[in-house]
């Protein structure tokens, strides 16, 4: 199994288009083509799939048509957090005055 195959094991539920898990994988500089090991793989996979959830959370309703995906949003936030806190990552805030 691949490092990609791994990524798409843990979506199976979602529906992600091959572009955007290949993005997320550029964009984190995971190397999809590798054999997945779980002690040198998992964090990377986990952060990948971390971004594919906030992505999906972005915009939970995507129509093709008479075609529908609805997400629950809420779902896919609780789920990156729950990554950032697996690895002690820090989530984005917004602090301050707003100038309006």
């Amino acid at each position: 199994m691949t490092v990609k195959e791994a990524l798409e094991a843990g979506l199976t539920d979602l529906e992600v288009s091959d572009n955007l898990i290949t993005k997320v994988m550029l964009d984190n500089e995971v190397d999809g083509t590798v054999n997945y090991a779980k002690d040198d793989h998992q964090e990377a996979v986990d952060i990948c799939r971390r971004d594919i959830y906030l992505i999906l959370a972005s915009s939970p309703e995507i129509r093709e048509g008479s075609f529908a995906i609805r997400y629950s949003a809420g779902q896919l936030i609780a789920l990156a957090k729950a990554i950032n806190r697996k690895y002690g990552l820090e989530e984005a805030t917004v602090s301050g005055v707003s100038k309006w």
